[in-house]
């Protein structure tokens, strides 16, 4: 056999085959930091998507017991009353981002979703909410009793907690 038949010897041969090693491993890290951002990007998109899908299931469920709000004493509570029948899927009633149950406002536990009382105003009273501020953005995501979505920086969220009555 020739010495070319036995393979490579050279030192050419030998830098090439590190090159494409180090552009696989370039890759591969390009690839794992890609996914890695996606996976944030996901975590934070979900209550966005997670807290409007609640608030359906919650309508729902006063639509179908005469106006009612579901029971709300606490997270589950609301999952056993909404689950599976208004919301199908388990994994909306825990926040992704740091795998806990999203926060209910128990004083509206049985009230009329419509006409909750003078004391709630509905475009500033908090149904359900992240439990912690993220903590990157500083921002809790909450749907109001009113049905809209709110961002709410976290020097906010106390009188908006506070006006729910929260705290």
């Amino acid at each position: 056999m020739s010495p070319r038949e036995l393979g490579c010897r050279t030192v050419g041969c030998g830098l090439a085959f590190l090159f494409v090693m180090m552009f696989f491993g370039y890759l591969l890290n390009v690839s794992d930091t890609t996914l890695r951002a996606a996976a944030e990007k996901r975590k934070a998109a979900d209550a966005k998507f997670d807290l409007p899908l609640l608030y359906q299931g919650i309508a729902q469920y006063a639509e179908a017991h005469e106006g009612a709000l579901p029971p709300m004493e606490s997270p589950a509570a609301l999952k056993a009353a909404l689950h599976p029948t208004y919301v199908s899927n388990e994994a909306i009633f825990l926040n992704l981002r740091d795998k806990e149950p999203y926060l209910v406002n128990p004083h509206l536990s049985g009230k009329p979703l419509n006409e909750p009382g003078e004391e709630w105003k509905p475009d500033q009273t908090v149904l359900v909410a992240e439990a912690t501020a993220d903590e990157k953005t500083k921002v809790r995501r909450a749907v109001l009793l009113d049905g809209s979505f709110r961002e709410v920086p976290e020097g906010e969220w106390d009188a908006l907690a506070k006006a729910s009555k929260l705290r």
